[in-house]
């Protein structure tokens, strides 16, 4: 589970996670961020929430997660202990598929990266090399690319590509080596570097609009490592420049789509900024003089009700931008190149073997139509009467939960058990059903003038009120739901008020009776 893995002070609402995490590389004081920013959190918390909601968000990693396996491989986050295990099979599996799935570079580089991260060689995939996969897949394509423009190879490809082969220093095959060895990347690439600063995504699609801050950005990232070749500095320095001039005055970037500073934007930055060994808090370029910076603007984003990083400080949680937002502040704490991986150590790697704490269950009656409460933070509720499932749900972000059920019958034991998301199990809450259902009114029998008795029938065990000017005169109903409650005697056309009340409380409506 999230509680216990974590190391310090509780964080702020219904997270209860602590503020430091066990992954961190150091334990370290929290550093609240409040320099123009709209949260008081800490960007330690906001990276543990971040950490938690993509774990959630790929419980079960099949080859599409592999930039969420990466992320959490790289924040060291606790994970089941089978996790890492899983995905690389899922991966052994496509290679010996060889890779039909895959029908892109970026997802041969991505694969490349998150196969490194969790500590395997991605030269050695169940007996295949992934590396020389992707290279050979790109260089399909720019066969392609050469015949039909349509095909050809983009710059994200290339910025994907070396950046996968920098991770661990992997090789590139000989006979790609005159369009791919990095000497040629790096050449390809500062070529299409614009005049005034800064790179596309594609300046050969037709859909390109010219330099955007995202692509500058990881295309800095990925000529990091050259920066000290003189006309990769030059296009590296003209790039940040190009992004400096779209600043917002909260030092992000707008983005129409977002209507607002975009977190994946400025996430990519901060990527870039510890890629080129800047510490993001001290680069003049990108702090402002009413003290915003990279950091203080991604945390502008940040839910402080879900616990996620929205797509801008206006929109609604995305996850995409989450998932960026947690990569860039494992950036910013490990104060090192993010996909610099070649010193992984997956001896260290955390898991969750920790069952989550039992679920907290509001009252459930015999009218609920739901069952609500609290529970660990994106755990699942499993709600079962008997060895019937009647529903499950996964609690939300602030750690509530609201389980729809079919209405169930006063007395009903219920079940419920929490699954956090590393597939550790709580131990079990039982519940009753409570009775809120009024019984049904009295059947008397006629009462005649000077009789002292009012006989009837009524819910069985209930508790039979006959008042008689003022005064109540009660007698149980028997288990065969028969009453008989003495009372003076009455004239005729007396009014007597008759009413049930059950074991749990409950109050029928009430019948009026006259004496014949």
């Amino acid at each position: 589970m999230f509680k216990n893995k974590w190391v310090a002070s509780s964080v702020i609402a219904a997270l209860t996670l602590s503020v430091v995490p066990a992954w961190s590389a150091q334990a370290q004081e929290v550093t609240p961020i409040a320099s123009n920013t709209a949260t008081e959190v800490s960007y330690n918390e906001a990276l543990n929430d971040a950490a938690a909601f993509t774990y959630a968000m790929s419980k079960t990693p099949t080859i599409d997660f592999g930039s969420s396996v990466l992320t959490l491989a790289k924040a060291n986050f606790p994970v089941a202990k089978n996790y890492y295990d899983t995905y690389y099979k899922a991966v052994e599996a496509e290679a010996k598929n060889n890779f039909a799935n895959f029908s892109s570079v970026s997802k041969y580089a991505t694969t490349v990266l998150a196969v490194t991260a969790i500590g395997k060689d991605a030269t050695n995939v169940g007996g295949v090399n992934l590396v020389d996969k992707m290279v050979a897949y790109a260089q399909q394509q720019k066969v392609k690319g050469d015949a039909d423009a349509a095909f050809a190879l983009l710059e994200m490809d290339y910025y994907w590509m070396l950046t996968a082969l920098d991770a661990n220093d992997y090789a590139v095959p000989q006979a790609n080596e005159a369009d791919f060895s990095r000497e040629a990347i790096v050449a390809y690439l500062v070529s299409k570097a614009y005049p005034e600063g800064g790179f596309s995504w594609g300046s050969s699609s037709e859909w390109t609009t010219g330099a955007d801050v995202d692509s500058t950005a990881m295309a800095i990232t990925a000529l990091a490592p050259y920066k000290a070749q003189l006309a990769v500095g030059e296009v590296i320095s003209s790039g940040l420049a190009f992004m400096q001039a779209q600043l917002s005055d909260n030092a992000g970037f707008y983005s129409e789509w977002a209507k607002g500073d975009s977190p994946e934007s400025v996430s990519q930055l901060i990527i870039a900024q510890r890629s080129l060994g800047i510490d993001p808090q001290q680069h003049e370029q990108f702090v402002l003089a009413n003290g915003a910076w990279t950091v203080s603007n991604l945390l502008t984003s940040y839910d402080e009700t879900l616990h996620a990083f929205k797509n801008s400080a206006q929109g609604t949680v995305n996850q995409i931008s989450n998932l960026q937002a947690a990569q860039a502040l494992t950036a910013y704490e490990q104060s090192t190149p993010y996909y610099d991986l070649s010193a992984v150590d997956a001896t260290i790697f955390n898991y969750d073997t920790t069952a989550p704490a039992v679920a907290k269950v509001s009252t459930v009656s015999d009218k609920s139509t739901a069952l609500k409460g609290s529970a660990e933070k994106y755990a699942t509720v499993t709600v079962k009467s008997g060895k019937k499932v009647l529903a499950t749900k996964l609690v939300d972000g602030t750690g509530r939960y609201e389980v729809p059920i079919a209405p169930q019958k006063a007395g009903t034991k219920l079940v419920v058990t929490v699954t956090d998301a590393a597939g550790n199990t709580s131990k079990v809450k039982t519940i009753t059903v409570a009775d809120k259902t009024a019984p049904a009114v009295a059947k008397v029998n006629t009462v005649k003038a000077g009789t002292k008795y009012v006989t009837g029938t009524a819910e069985k065990g209930a508790t039979v009120s006959v008042q008689v000017r003022g005064k109540k005169y009660h007698a149980k109903a028997s288990s065969t739901g028969k009453f008989s409650v003495k009372i003076p005697k009455q004239k005729a056309k007396k009014a007597l008020l008759v009413t049930v009340k059950d074991a749990a409380g409950n109050t029928s409506k009430t019948l009026k009776v006259r004496v014949k």
